[in-house]
């Protein structure tokens, strides 16, 4: 059956890529990610839902992802390198300015 929302249509698409793995450590969330979480990479208030702005992660990964840890950019990196393996050309940058902002944030904070 086919999803009838479209964050519906939109988890079916990134789990369909995902391919029953969390994307950031490989653990199994599911054909369906059943097991795993929707992760949005960036505010859905300023980019738009698409599968390129997505992830499915296990809870683990979200929860770290969520809190930072081991840090915001560590996160940042991990998308960057997705983004340019899947050839989100748009993702790639918007991590890449991401990287900067957080680069230039830690500098200051020396």
């Amino acid at each position: 059956m086919k999803p009838k929302t479209v964050t519906g249509r939109l988890r079916a698409a990134v789990c369909k890529r995902a391919a029953g793995a969390c994307e950031a450590c490989g653990r199994w969330v599911g054909e369906n990610g059943e097991d795993g979480e929707l992760d949005h990479v960036f505010n859905r208030r300023t980019v738009p839902q698409a599968v390129s702005n997505c992830q499915m992660l296990c809870r683990m990964c979200h929860r770290d992802k969520t809190e930072s840890r081991p840090s915001a950019a560590h996160h940042m990196l991990r998308f960057w390198l997705f983004a340019q393996i899947h050839d989100y050309d748009d993702e790639a940058h918007r991590a890449a300015v991401r990287l900067s902002v957080l680069a230039q944030k830690s500098a200051v904070a020396r």
